[in-house]
Protein backbone atom coordinates (compact mmCIF):
# COMPACT_ATOMS: atom_id res chain seq x y z
CA UNK A 1 0.00 0.00 0.00
CA UNK A 2 1.08 3.34 -1.09
CA UNK A 3 1.86 5.26 2.37
CA UNK A 4 2.87 8.98 0.34
CA UNK A 5 -0.32 9.10 -1.74
CA UNK A 6 -2.44 12.04 -1.96
CA UNK A 7 -4.94 10.63 0.10
CA UNK A 8 -2.93 9.46 3.12
CA UNK A 9 -1.17 12.53 3.08
CA UNK A 10 -4.56 14.39 3.64
CA UNK A 11 -5.00 12.10 6.39
CA UNK A 12 -2.34 12.22 8.12
CA UNK A 13 -1.84 16.37 7.33
CA UNK A 14 -5.51 16.03 9.63
CA UNK A 15 -4.47 14.21 12.41
CA UNK A 16 -1.01 16.05 12.64
CA UNK A 17 -2.71 19.47 12.57
CA UNK A 18 -5.44 17.51 15.67
CA UNK A 19 -2.46 16.78 17.52
CA UNK A 20 -1.39 20.32 17.64
CA UNK A 21 -3.91 22.04 18.25
CA UNK A 22 -4.66 19.60 21.38
CA UNK A 23 -1.46 19.72 22.97
CA UNK A 24 -0.68 23.73 21.96
CA UNK A 25 -4.18 24.81 23.41
CA UNK A 26 -4.29 22.75 26.63
CA UNK A 27 -0.91 24.45 27.92
CA UNK A 28 -1.31 25.91 31.56
CA UNK A 29 -3.35 24.13 32.76
CA UNK A 30 -3.46 25.56 36.43
CA UNK A 31 -6.81 23.80 38.49
CA UNK A 32 -9.44 21.39 38.14
CA UNK A 33 -11.79 23.80 37.32
CA UNK A 34 -10.17 25.30 34.27
CA UNK A 35 -9.22 22.05 32.97
CA UNK A 36 -13.20 20.65 33.26
CA UNK A 37 -15.25 23.95 31.90
CA UNK A 38 -12.54 25.86 31.09
CA UNK A 39 -13.39 28.69 33.37
CA UNK A 40 -16.35 29.55 31.30
CA UNK A 41 -14.38 31.58 28.68
CA UNK A 42 -15.57 30.14 25.65
CA UNK A 43 -18.11 32.01 23.30
CA UNK A 44 -21.12 30.63 21.61
CA UNK A 45 -19.81 29.65 18.38
CA UNK A 46 -17.60 27.35 19.71
CA UNK A 47 -19.97 26.15 22.35
CA UNK A 48 -22.17 25.38 19.59
CA UNK A 49 -19.68 23.69 17.58
CA UNK A 50 -18.32 21.52 20.40
CA UNK A 51 -21.96 20.40 21.06
CA UNK A 52 -22.18 19.47 17.64
CA UNK A 53 -19.34 17.79 17.11
CA UNK A 54 -19.93 15.70 20.67
CA UNK A 55 -23.67 15.02 19.98
CA UNK A 56 -22.66 13.93 16.07
CA UNK A 57 -20.28 10.94 16.94
CA UNK A 58 -18.94 8.14 14.73
CA UNK A 59 -22.56 6.29 15.45
CA UNK A 60 -24.57 8.67 13.81
CA UNK A 61 -22.61 8.74 10.76
CA UNK A 62 -21.42 4.77 10.39
CA UNK A 63 -24.59 3.05 12.47
CA UNK A 64 -26.75 5.72 11.06
CA UNK A 65 -26.22 4.92 7.47
CA UNK A 66 -25.58 1.20 8.10
CA UNK A 67 -29.37 0.90 9.85
CA UNK A 68 -30.83 3.02 7.01
CA UNK A 69 -29.07 0.55 4.43
CA UNK A 70 -30.88 -2.37 6.49
CA UNK A 71 -34.07 -1.34 7.69
CA UNK A 72 -34.79 1.43 5.83
CA UNK A 73 -35.72 5.28 6.55
CA UNK A 74 -37.31 4.43 10.03
CA UNK A 75 -34.25 5.25 11.67
CA UNK A 76 -33.61 8.76 10.14
CA UNK A 77 -37.44 9.03 11.26
CA UNK A 78 -36.70 8.18 15.15
CA UNK A 79 -33.49 10.32 15.28
CA UNK A 80 -35.20 13.50 13.99
CA UNK A 81 -37.14 13.33 17.37
CA UNK A 82 -33.82 14.54 18.83
CA UNK A 83 -35.17 18.31 17.56
CA UNK A 84 -37.90 17.74 20.18
CA UNK A 85 -35.28 17.34 23.28
CA UNK A 86 -33.30 20.26 21.44
CA UNK A 87 -36.11 22.08 21.87
CA UNK A 88 -36.94 21.62 25.56
CA UNK A 89 -33.39 22.06 26.98
CA UNK A 90 -33.23 25.76 24.60
CA UNK A 91 -36.62 26.75 26.31
CA UNK A 92 -36.81 25.16 29.41
CA UNK A 93 -33.63 23.92 30.97
CA UNK A 94 -31.43 27.10 29.41
CA UNK A 95 -32.89 29.56 31.66
CA UNK A 96 -32.38 27.67 34.71
CA UNK A 97 -28.78 26.33 34.38
CA UNK A 98 -27.39 29.82 35.80
CA UNK A 99 -28.45 28.56 39.23
CA UNK A 100 -25.62 26.20 39.32
CA UNK A 101 -22.91 28.33 37.64
CA UNK A 102 -20.00 26.74 40.29
CA UNK A 103 -20.90 22.91 39.10
CA UNK A 104 -18.40 21.66 37.08
CA UNK A 105 -19.90 18.35 36.10
CA UNK A 106 -23.34 16.24 36.31
CA UNK A 107 -22.01 14.85 39.60
CA UNK A 108 -21.70 18.33 41.09
CA UNK A 109 -25.47 18.93 40.67
CA UNK A 110 -27.05 16.53 41.25
CA UNK A 111 -25.07 16.27 44.61
CA UNK A 112 -26.13 19.86 45.48
CA UNK A 113 -29.59 19.25 44.41
CA UNK A 114 -30.27 15.44 46.54
CA UNK A 115 -26.42 14.97 48.41
CA UNK A 116 -22.98 13.45 48.59
CA UNK A 117 -23.93 10.27 47.43
CA UNK A 118 -26.28 11.39 44.78
CA UNK A 119 -22.80 12.58 43.52
CA UNK A 120 -21.18 9.67 43.84
CA UNK A 121 -23.51 6.98 42.37
CA UNK A 122 -23.99 9.77 39.08
CA UNK A 123 -19.77 9.68 39.07
CA UNK A 124 -20.11 5.62 38.66
CA UNK A 125 -23.33 5.75 36.41
CA UNK A 126 -21.25 8.41 34.02
CA UNK A 127 -18.51 7.20 34.07
CA UNK A 128 -19.52 3.59 32.92
CA UNK A 129 -22.01 5.48 30.49
CA UNK A 130 -18.77 7.34 29.16
CA UNK A 131 -16.46 4.14 28.49
CA UNK A 132 -19.75 2.64 26.59
CA UNK A 133 -19.94 5.93 24.09
CA UNK A 134 -15.73 6.01 24.21
CA UNK A 135 -15.50 2.32 23.19
CA UNK A 136 -18.04 2.70 20.40
CA UNK A 137 -16.00 5.69 18.87
CA UNK A 138 -12.69 3.32 18.60
CA UNK A 139 -15.00 0.62 17.40
CA UNK A 140 -15.70 3.26 14.34
CA UNK A 141 -11.98 4.37 13.88
CA UNK A 142 -11.08 0.45 13.68
CA UNK A 143 -13.78 0.27 10.76
CA UNK A 144 -12.11 3.51 9.08
CA UNK A 145 -9.02 2.01 9.90
CA UNK A 146 -9.79 -1.43 8.22
CA UNK A 147 -12.42 -0.59 5.61
CA UNK A 148 -10.78 3.04 4.76
CA UNK A 149 -7.23 2.82 4.89
CA UNK A 150 -6.25 -1.25 4.38
CA UNK A 151 -5.06 -1.22 7.71
CA UNK A 152 -6.02 -4.67 9.47
CA UNK A 153 -3.99 -4.37 12.62
CA UNK A 154 -5.15 -5.00 16.72
CA UNK A 155 -2.25 -2.40 17.01
CA UNK A 156 -3.34 0.78 15.19
CA UNK A 157 -6.42 0.58 17.31
CA UNK A 158 -4.43 1.35 19.79
CA UNK A 159 -2.48 3.91 18.40
CA UNK A 160 -5.56 6.06 17.40
CA UNK A 161 -7.17 5.48 20.75
CA UNK A 162 -4.36 6.78 22.44
CA UNK A 163 -3.48 9.75 19.97
CA UNK A 164 -6.81 10.51 20.98
CA UNK A 165 -5.99 9.86 24.60
CA UNK A 166 -2.73 12.28 24.55
CA UNK A 167 -4.81 15.77 23.90
CA UNK A 168 -7.80 14.69 26.01
CA UNK A 169 -5.55 14.10 29.22
CA UNK A 170 -3.37 16.67 28.48
CA UNK A 171 -5.24 19.91 27.79
CA UNK A 172 -8.68 18.71 29.35
CA UNK A 173 -11.59 20.69 27.63
CA UNK A 174 -9.24 23.59 26.61
CA UNK A 175 -7.68 21.02 23.83
CA UNK A 176 -11.43 18.83 23.86
CA UNK A 177 -13.25 22.00 22.37
CA UNK A 178 -10.72 23.68 20.23
CA UNK A 179 -9.94 20.25 18.01
CA UNK A 180 -13.61 19.90 18.15
CA UNK A 181 -13.77 23.09 15.63
CA UNK A 182 -11.53 21.76 13.80
CA UNK A 183 -12.92 18.56 13.56
CA UNK A 184 -16.55 20.01 12.29
CA UNK A 185 -15.37 22.26 10.17
CA UNK A 186 -13.76 19.30 8.36
CA UNK A 187 -16.67 17.20 8.67
CA UNK A 188 -18.95 19.52 7.84
CA UNK A 189 -17.47 19.65 4.41
CA UNK A 190 -16.79 16.46 3.82
CA UNK A 191 -19.98 14.81 4.39
CA UNK A 192 -22.35 16.70 2.28
CA UNK A 193 -19.84 16.83 -0.28
CA UNK A 194 -20.00 12.66 -0.05
CA UNK A 195 -23.38 12.46 0.29
CA UNK A 196 -24.16 15.36 -2.80
CA UNK A 197 -21.79 12.95 -5.10
CA UNK A 198 -23.51 9.75 -4.43
CA UNK A 199 -26.69 10.85 -4.48
CA UNK A 200 -26.15 12.37 -8.50
CA UNK A 201 -24.31 8.82 -9.22
CA UNK A 202 -27.54 7.55 -8.48
CA UNK A 203 -29.52 10.08 -10.42
CA UNK A 204 -30.97 12.60 -8.30
CA UNK A 205 -32.66 12.57 -5.18
CA UNK A 206 -36.35 11.75 -7.33
CA UNK A 207 -34.44 8.86 -9.53
CA UNK A 208 -32.93 8.07 -6.06
CA UNK A 209 -36.30 7.77 -4.12
CA UNK A 210 -37.87 5.42 -7.23
CA UNK A 211 -34.87 3.10 -6.84
CA UNK A 212 -35.47 2.56 -3.36
CA UNK A 213 -37.49 -0.41 -2.69
CA UNK A 214 -40.80 0.18 -0.97
CA UNK A 215 -39.56 -2.01 2.41
CA UNK A 216 -36.59 0.47 3.17
CA UNK A 217 -39.13 3.13 3.00
CA UNK A 218 -41.76 1.91 5.39
CA UNK A 219 -42.36 4.07 9.16
CA UNK A 220 -45.45 2.37 10.65
CA UNK A 221 -45.43 -0.87 9.00
CA UNK A 222 -41.94 -1.93 9.68
CA UNK A 223 -41.83 -5.15 11.21
CA UNK A 224 -39.46 -3.18 13.90
CA UNK A 225 -41.88 -0.32 14.70
CA UNK A 226 -41.61 -0.83 18.50
CA UNK A 227 -38.05 -0.93 18.46
CA UNK A 228 -37.51 2.56 17.01
CA UNK A 229 -40.63 3.76 18.69
CA UNK A 230 -39.06 3.20 22.02
CA UNK A 231 -35.82 5.00 20.80
CA UNK A 232 -37.75 7.75 19.52
CA UNK A 233 -39.51 8.38 22.95
CA UNK A 234 -35.87 8.01 24.78
CA UNK A 235 -34.59 10.80 22.36
CA UNK A 236 -37.28 13.17 22.24
CA UNK A 237 -40.17 12.78 24.92
CA UNK A 238 -38.08 11.71 27.91
CA UNK A 239 -35.17 13.42 26.61
CA UNK A 240 -32.35 10.69 28.70
CA UNK A 241 -29.52 12.17 26.40
CA UNK A 242 -29.44 14.92 29.08
CA UNK A 243 -27.86 12.50 31.49
CA UNK A 244 -25.09 12.34 28.71
CA UNK A 245 -21.55 13.60 30.80
CA UNK A 246 -20.32 15.85 27.74
CA UNK A 247 -23.50 17.00 26.89
CA UNK A 248 -24.61 18.08 30.28
CA UNK A 249 -20.79 19.66 30.63
CA UNK A 250 -21.51 21.77 27.74
CA UNK A 251 -24.30 23.35 29.88
CA UNK A 252 -22.22 24.12 32.70
CA UNK A 253 -19.47 25.81 30.39
CA UNK A 254 -21.89 28.72 29.21
CA UNK A 255 -21.30 32.09 30.71
CA UNK A 256 -25.16 33.32 30.97
CA UNK A 257 -28.46 31.01 30.08
CA UNK A 258 -28.81 32.87 26.32
CA UNK A 259 -25.79 31.40 24.71
CA UNK A 260 -26.95 27.81 25.80
CA UNK A 261 -30.26 28.56 24.48
CA UNK A 262 -28.91 29.65 21.11
CA UNK A 263 -26.80 26.50 21.41
CA UNK A 264 -29.81 24.24 21.19
CA UNK A 265 -31.55 26.71 19.06
CA UNK A 266 -28.62 26.24 16.47
CA UNK A 267 -28.46 22.44 17.06
CA UNK A 268 -32.20 22.08 16.40
CA UNK A 269 -31.82 23.35 12.81
CA UNK A 270 -27.94 21.29 12.03
CA UNK A 271 -29.55 18.13 13.57
CA UNK A 272 -31.84 17.20 11.63
CA UNK A 273 -30.08 18.34 8.10
CA UNK A 274 -27.46 16.18 9.30
CA UNK A 275 -29.03 13.15 9.77
CA UNK A 276 -31.10 13.58 6.52
CA UNK A 277 -27.22 14.13 4.92
CA UNK A 278 -26.62 10.42 6.58
CA UNK A 279 -29.90 9.03 5.67
CA UNK A 280 -29.39 9.73 1.77
CA UNK A 281 -25.73 8.13 1.56
CA UNK A 282 -27.28 5.20 3.20
CA UNK A 283 -30.18 5.00 0.53
CA UNK A 284 -27.63 5.96 -2.30
CA UNK A 285 -25.23 3.03 -1.24
CA UNK A 286 -28.49 0.38 -0.94
CA UNK A 287 -29.08 1.70 -4.55
CA UNK A 288 -25.53 1.50 -6.13
CA UNK A 289 -24.08 -1.32 -4.05
CA UNK A 290 -26.90 -3.78 -2.92
CA UNK A 291 -24.63 -6.37 -2.23
CA UNK A 292 -22.36 -5.30 0.41
CA UNK A 293 -22.60 -5.72 4.09
CA UNK A 294 -24.36 -2.77 5.86
CA UNK A 295 -21.70 -1.89 8.09
CA UNK A 296 -19.31 -1.05 5.17
CA UNK A 297 -21.60 1.25 2.93
CA UNK A 298 -19.94 4.09 3.76
CA UNK A 299 -15.99 3.01 3.29
CA UNK A 300 -17.68 1.18 0.48
CA UNK A 301 -18.73 4.84 -1.28
CA UNK A 302 -15.17 6.20 -0.18
CA UNK A 303 -13.16 3.47 -1.48
CA UNK A 304 -15.40 2.47 -5.10
CA UNK A 305 -16.67 5.82 -5.87
CA UNK A 306 -15.07 9.42 -4.10
CA UNK A 307 -11.79 10.68 -6.46
CA UNK A 308 -8.32 10.43 -5.50
CA UNK A 309 -7.90 13.71 -3.07
CA UNK A 310 -11.66 13.88 -2.37
CA UNK A 311 -11.22 10.15 -0.80
CA UNK A 312 -8.77 11.72 1.71
CA UNK A 313 -10.72 14.38 2.21
CA UNK A 314 -13.99 11.99 2.96
CA UNK A 315 -11.65 9.84 5.57
CA UNK A 316 -10.44 12.40 7.64
CA UNK A 317 -14.01 13.63 8.09
CA UNK A 318 -15.01 10.43 8.86
CA UNK A 319 -12.07 10.09 11.80
CA UNK A 320 -12.81 13.78 12.86
CA UNK A 321 -16.75 12.94 13.62
CA UNK A 322 -14.87 10.43 15.54
CA UNK A 323 -12.92 12.23 17.46
CA UNK A 324 -14.90 14.59 18.16
CA UNK A 325 -17.40 12.51 20.01
CA UNK A 326 -14.76 10.07 21.46
CA UNK A 327 -12.26 12.95 22.97
CA UNK A 328 -15.00 14.57 24.97
CA UNK A 329 -16.10 11.32 26.36
CA UNK A 330 -12.69 10.35 26.94
CA UNK A 331 -12.65 13.92 28.69
CA UNK A 332 -15.49 13.69 31.06
CA UNK A 333 -14.62 9.95 32.13
CA UNK A 334 -11.88 11.03 33.66
CA UNK A 335 -12.97 13.87 35.09
CA UNK A 336 -16.11 12.14 36.63
CA UNK A 337 -14.52 9.24 38.29
CA UNK A 338 -12.13 11.69 40.13
CA UNK A 339 -14.00 14.41 40.46
CA UNK A 340 -17.30 12.64 41.38
CA UNK A 341 -16.25 9.53 42.39
CA UNK A 342 -12.54 9.08 43.95
CA UNK A 343 -12.52 13.09 45.33
CA UNK A 344 -14.94 12.38 47.73
CA UNK A 345 -14.05 9.32 49.30
CA UNK A 346 -10.27 11.13 49.70
CA UNK A 347 -12.42 13.51 51.45
CA UNK A 348 -14.03 11.59 53.96
CA UNK A 349 -10.59 10.04 54.40
CA UNK A 350 -8.90 12.46 54.96
CA UNK A 351 -6.06 11.79 52.22
CA UNK A 352 -4.95 14.50 49.98
CA UNK A 353 -5.51 14.81 46.32
CA UNK A 354 -4.37 16.54 43.53
CA UNK A 355 -7.26 16.51 41.80
CA UNK A 356 -5.58 17.97 38.23
CA UNK A 357 -3.37 14.93 38.27
CA UNK A 358 -5.43 12.54 38.75
CA UNK A 359 -7.60 13.38 36.40
CA UNK A 360 -5.19 13.49 33.74
CA UNK A 361 -3.80 9.88 35.16
CA UNK A 362 -7.68 8.20 34.96
CA UNK A 363 -8.10 9.54 31.47
CA UNK A 364 -5.39 8.02 30.02
CA UNK A 365 -6.32 5.25 32.11
CA UNK A 366 -9.88 5.16 30.66
CA UNK A 367 -8.84 5.54 27.51
CA UNK A 368 -6.65 2.09 27.34
CA UNK A 369 -10.38 0.34 28.94
CA UNK A 370 -12.34 1.08 26.43
CA UNK A 371 -9.88 0.81 23.70
CA UNK A 372 -9.52 -3.18 24.96
CA UNK A 373 -13.75 -3.15 24.74
CA UNK A 374 -13.91 -2.17 21.09
CA UNK A 375 -11.99 -4.95 20.06
CA UNK A 376 -14.43 -7.09 21.06
CA UNK A 377 -17.60 -5.43 20.35
CA UNK A 378 -18.83 -5.62 16.80
CA UNK A 379 -22.23 -2.89 16.86
CA UNK A 380 -22.26 0.38 16.97
CA UNK A 381 -25.86 1.00 18.06
CA UNK A 382 -25.87 -1.99 20.71
CA UNK A 383 -23.04 0.27 22.67
CA UNK A 384 -25.13 3.22 22.35
CA UNK A 385 -27.91 1.67 24.12
CA UNK A 386 -25.73 -0.19 26.41
CA UNK A 387 -24.90 3.49 27.83
CA UNK A 388 -28.48 4.83 28.01
CA UNK A 389 -29.55 1.89 30.27
CA UNK A 390 -26.42 3.13 33.23
CA UNK A 391 -27.90 6.59 33.19
CA UNK A 392 -30.96 7.66 31.86
CA UNK A 393 -33.52 5.61 33.50
CA UNK A 394 -31.98 6.83 37.39
CA UNK A 395 -30.72 10.28 36.29
CA UNK A 396 -32.80 11.98 33.79
CA UNK A 397 -36.23 12.41 36.08
CA UNK A 398 -34.81 13.77 39.08
CA UNK A 399 -32.11 15.86 37.28
CA UNK A 400 -34.82 18.23 35.12
CA UNK A 401 -37.24 18.15 37.79
CA UNK A 402 -34.46 19.33 40.30
CA UNK A 403 -33.33 21.88 37.54
CA UNK A 404 -36.42 23.23 36.94
CA UNK A 405 -37.38 23.90 40.10
CA UNK A 406 -39.33 20.59 41.94
CA UNK A 407 -38.39 21.11 45.78
CA UNK A 408 -35.16 18.59 45.50
CA UNK A 409 -35.68 15.83 48.63
CA UNK A 410 -33.18 12.95 49.06
CA UNK A 411 -35.35 10.13 50.46
CA UNK A 412 -37.74 10.53 47.14
CA UNK A 413 -34.68 10.54 45.05
CA UNK A 414 -33.24 7.21 46.72
CA UNK A 415 -37.20 5.76 46.42
CA UNK A 416 -37.01 6.10 42.91
CA UNK A 417 -34.04 4.81 42.55
CA UNK A 418 -34.47 1.48 44.54
CA UNK A 419 -37.97 1.05 42.19
CA UNK A 420 -36.63 1.77 39.13
CA UNK A 421 -33.59 -0.66 40.04
CA UNK A 422 -36.12 -3.55 40.60
CA UNK A 423 -37.91 -2.77 37.41
CA UNK A 424 -35.33 -2.76 35.66
CA UNK A 425 -33.83 -6.11 37.11
CA UNK A 426 -37.60 -7.85 36.72
CA UNK A 427 -38.36 -6.19 33.27
CA UNK A 428 -35.13 -7.65 32.00
CA UNK A 429 -35.66 -11.16 33.38
CA UNK A 430 -39.41 -11.65 32.06
CA UNK A 431 -39.49 -9.89 29.14
CA UNK A 432 -38.45 -12.14 26.02
CA UNK A 433 -35.50 -11.55 23.74
CA UNK A 434 -37.48 -9.29 21.12
CA UNK A 435 -38.63 -7.24 23.75
CA UNK A 436 -35.50 -6.31 25.54
CA UNK A 437 -35.33 -2.78 24.11
CA UNK A 438 -38.30 -1.88 25.92
CA UNK A 439 -36.60 -2.15 29.60
CA UNK A 440 -35.18 1.10 29.82
CA UNK A 441 -38.33 2.83 28.87
CA UNK A 442 -40.09 0.47 31.57
CA UNK A 443 -37.44 1.72 34.42
CA UNK A 444 -37.96 5.04 33.14
CA UNK A 445 -41.25 5.34 33.36
CA UNK A 446 -41.27 4.03 36.54
CA UNK A 447 -39.12 6.36 38.03
CA UNK A 448 -41.24 9.17 36.87
CA UNK A 449 -44.07 7.52 38.53
CA UNK A 450 -42.25 7.03 41.68
CA UNK A 451 -40.66 10.27 41.83
CA UNK A 452 -43.66 12.41 40.96
CA UNK A 453 -46.33 10.43 42.79
CA UNK A 454 -44.43 10.10 46.38
CA UNK A 455 -43.51 13.70 45.83
CA UNK A 456 -46.92 14.93 45.65
CA UNK A 457 -48.13 12.70 48.31
CA UNK A 458 -45.65 13.94 50.54
CA UNK A 459 -45.82 17.48 50.12
CA UNK A 460 -49.91 17.52 49.08
CA UNK A 461 -49.32 18.82 45.63
CA UNK A 462 -46.06 20.16 44.26
CA UNK A 463 -43.45 21.66 46.11
CA UNK A 464 -41.75 24.10 43.73
CA UNK A 465 -38.33 26.09 44.25
CA UNK A 466 -38.27 29.19 42.85
CA UNK A 467 -34.88 30.42 42.49
CA UNK A 468 -32.65 33.65 41.90
CA UNK A 469 -29.53 34.77 42.54
CA UNK A 470 -29.96 35.77 46.60
CA UNK A 471 -32.01 32.92 48.00
CA UNK A 472 -34.71 30.73 46.79
CA UNK A 473 -38.29 30.52 48.06
CA UNK A 474 -40.51 27.36 47.96
CA UNK A 475 -44.00 26.92 47.41
CA UNK A 476 -46.68 24.56 46.76
CA UNK A 477 -48.62 24.63 43.34
CA UNK A 478 -51.74 22.65 43.14
CA UNK A 479 -52.94 21.87 39.29
CA UNK A 480 -56.01 24.23 38.72
CA UNK A 481 -59.28 23.05 36.48
CA UNK A 482 -59.94 25.61 33.52
CA UNK A 483 -62.55 25.31 31.00
CA UNK A 484 -61.51 24.97 27.58
CA UNK A 485 -62.53 27.61 27.01
CA UNK A 486 -61.21 29.48 28.68
CA UNK A 487 -57.64 27.99 28.11
CA UNK A 488 -58.35 28.63 24.77
CA UNK A 489 -59.25 32.59 25.41
CA UNK A 490 -55.65 32.77 27.30
CA UNK A 491 -53.79 31.72 24.23
CA UNK A 492 -55.59 34.59 22.13
CA UNK A 493 -53.09 37.32 20.83
CA UNK A 494 -54.46 39.90 22.44
CA UNK A 495 -52.88 43.70 21.56
CA UNK A 496 -52.31 43.52 25.36
CA UNK A 497 -50.63 40.99 25.49
CA UNK A 498 -48.37 41.37 22.68
CA UNK A 499 -47.30 44.51 23.69
CA UNK A 500 -46.63 42.99 27.34
CA UNK A 501 -44.60 39.94 25.27
CA UNK A 502 -42.98 42.69 23.00
CA UNK A 503 -42.01 44.95 26.47
CA UNK A 504 -40.83 41.84 28.10
CA UNK A 505 -38.68 40.41 24.97
CA UNK A 506 -37.00 43.99 24.29
CA UNK A 507 -35.87 43.91 28.29
CA UNK A 508 -34.14 40.41 27.59
CA UNK A 509 -33.06 40.82 23.76
CA UNK A 510 -33.46 44.36 23.13
CA UNK A 511 -35.36 44.22 19.68
CA UNK A 512 -38.86 43.61 19.83
CA UNK A 513 -39.07 41.36 16.97
CA UNK A 514 -42.74 39.77 17.56
CA UNK A 515 -44.06 43.36 16.82
CA UNK A 516 -41.24 44.15 14.22
CA UNK A 517 -42.64 40.62 12.22
CA UNK A 518 -46.31 41.79 12.77
CA UNK A 519 -45.75 45.12 11.10
CA UNK A 520 -43.36 43.55 8.26
CA UNK A 521 -46.79 40.90 7.48
CA UNK A 522 -48.52 44.07 7.51
CA UNK A 523 -46.52 45.75 5.08
CA UNK A 524 -45.72 42.96 2.67
CA UNK A 525 -47.86 40.20 3.01
CA UNK A 526 -51.38 40.94 3.71
CA UNK A 527 -51.87 43.64 1.09
CA UNK A 528 -51.47 41.17 -1.34
CA UNK A 529 -54.25 39.12 0.39
CA UNK A 530 -56.79 41.78 1.17
CA UNK A 531 -56.14 43.53 -2.54
CA UNK A 532 -59.54 42.97 -4.76
CA UNK A 533 -57.67 43.31 -7.77
CA UNK A 534 -60.56 43.98 -9.77
CA UNK A 535 -61.52 46.89 -7.75
CA UNK A 536 -59.20 49.97 -8.73
CA UNK A 537 -60.03 51.58 -4.67
CA UNK A 538 -58.37 48.24 -3.45
CA UNK A 539 -55.11 49.53 -4.06
CA UNK A 540 -55.76 52.38 -2.26
CA UNK A 541 -56.09 50.11 1.04
CA UNK A 542 -53.03 48.74 -0.05
CA UNK A 543 -51.11 51.25 0.11
CA UNK A 544 -52.34 52.53 3.39
CA UNK A 545 -51.73 49.17 4.88
CA UNK A 546 -48.18 49.37 3.23
CA UNK A 547 -47.68 52.80 4.26
CA UNK A 548 -48.71 51.98 8.18
CA UNK A 549 -46.75 49.01 8.10
CA UNK A 550 -43.48 50.29 6.75
CA UNK A 551 -43.69 53.43 9.02
CA UNK A 552 -44.05 50.96 12.08
CA UNK A 553 -41.23 49.03 11.15
CA UNK A 554 -38.92 51.73 10.71
CA UNK A 555 -39.76 53.24 14.14
CA UNK A 556 -39.22 49.51 15.70
CA UNK A 557 -36.01 49.72 14.15
CA UNK A 558 -34.57 52.96 15.05
CA UNK A 559 -36.06 52.73 18.74
CA UNK A 560 -34.50 50.42 21.16
CA UNK A 561 -37.70 50.27 22.97
CA UNK A 562 -41.56 50.22 22.36
CA UNK A 563 -42.97 53.73 23.47
CA UNK A 564 -44.13 53.49 26.84
CA UNK A 565 -47.00 55.81 25.95
CA UNK A 566 -48.67 52.91 23.91
CA UNK A 567 -48.07 50.25 26.64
Amino acid sequence: MDYLSIDHLIVGASLLITLIIGLRTGRGIKDIREYAIGNKQFGTIALTLTYLATNIGGGSVFGGSREVFANGIIMTATSLGVVIALLFRAFFIAPKIVHFKHCITIGDVMGMLYGEYSKLLTGVLGTCYSLCMIAMGMLALKLVFVSCLGINSEGTVWLGGLFITAYAAYGGIKSVTKTDVFQFIILIVAIPIMARLVVVQAGGIKELFRQVPADNLRVWSHPNFSYYLTLFLMWSVFSVGITSPPIFQRLLMAQKGHQVRKQYLIAAGFDPTFRITIMLIGLAGLVLYPTIEAKYVVPHIINNFLPIGMRGIAIAGMLAVIMASADSYLHTAGLLFVHDVVQPVCKKLAISLNELRWAQYATLGLGCIAIAISLTEEHVLTLSFTALQFTGPILMVPLVAGILGLKPDRRIFYIAVGATLCAFVVSSILLPTSHKHLVVLISVLVNLVTFLGVHVVQNRGFSIVKRNEVDSTEYLWYPKRTSLLKQWQGLLPTPERIFSSSQQRVARYGAPYILFGVFFCINYVLPYFMWPHEMPHGLHLMLYLQVIGASMCSLLIVKDKWPKSLL
